[in-house]
């Protein structure tokens, strides 16, 4: 069964932090329930998430994902 854990690759040993499982539940879910971003992000994954505090009291998400995404050409295609 394909689960929200497959969107977050790490290194071997690496276990996913308790912020970078919603993460990856909130981009899996995307996928699932929006047909026009399904085919996107069928093959994006992240490699983390951490959550900063910028000005005013407001918290931002950083999503790391890898430099090379393995359908690089879809997303290029699809952004012109």
């Amino acid at each position: 069964m394909y689960t929200a854990r497959r969107k977050i690759q790490k290194d071997k040993e690496a276990e996913p932090s308790e912020f970078e499982e919603p993460v990856a539940q909130s981009l899996f879910d995307l996928e699932n329930t929006n047909q026009e971003l399904k085919s996107d992000l069928k093959h994006l994954y992240i490699n983390s998430a951490v959550q900063i505090d910028v000005s005013g009291n407001r918290k931002a998400i950083v999503i790391h994902v890898p430099y090379r995404v393995p359908t690089e050409k879809t997303f290029l295609q699809n952004s012109c």
